[in-house]
């Protein structure tokens, strides 16, 4: 697991262990993280809007000094019922200057609330596990952004 992804992942876990948290749920549809092209920058903030109807929102990134956003790195699962159901970490892209940022969903309105986007990974054979342990609940998923894709189930919040 990438050191960037170490510190924001417990603050995420935290609202998927809390079985009262209360959550946004809309028909599942078929998602991925944004194509770099995709992908804006305003107010130190990376931002690619989401417009499908029930998951209006955006990808975004924490606050950081503009450069361009040259690929697509990987995705972040952790599974919390396998495959079935678990939480999408985030996106990672490399900038122009070799560093990495990370975006994350929010629901319109939810920006600055923190919050889970809960999916599942089944029948996408571009999801693998970090290692061979059985016990592996962490997927990475490096192909390209288009075919990381992910079945939206629900938005936790804490």
């Amino acid at each position: 697991m990438k050191l960037s992804s170490f510190f924001l992942l417990p603050a995420m876990l935290i609202a998927t262990a809390a079985s009262a948290s209360p959550l946004k749920q809309s028909a599942p549809v078929q998602m991925s993280c944004p194509t770099p092209e995709a992908i804006s920058y305003a107010n130190h903030i990376y931002t690619a809007p989401v417009t499908q109807p029930g998951w209006e929102g955006s990808w975004n990134s924490q606050p950081h000094r503009q450069q361009n956003v040259e690929r697509f790195v990987s995705s972040l699962y952790f599974a919390k019922e396998g495959v079935k159901e678990g939480v999408l970490v985030n996106c990672t892209y490399e900038l122009a200057n070799g560093n990495e940022i990370d975006l994350a969903y929010s629901r319109k309105g939810e920006e600055d609330t923190l919050s889970n986007l809960i999916v599942a990974i089944e029948g996408n054979a571009n999801w693998t596990p970090e290692s061979s342990s059985a016990t592996e609940r962490f997927y990475d998923c490096d192909s390209s952004a288009d075919t990381c894709w992910f079945k939206a189930i629900k938005t936790v919040y804490q």
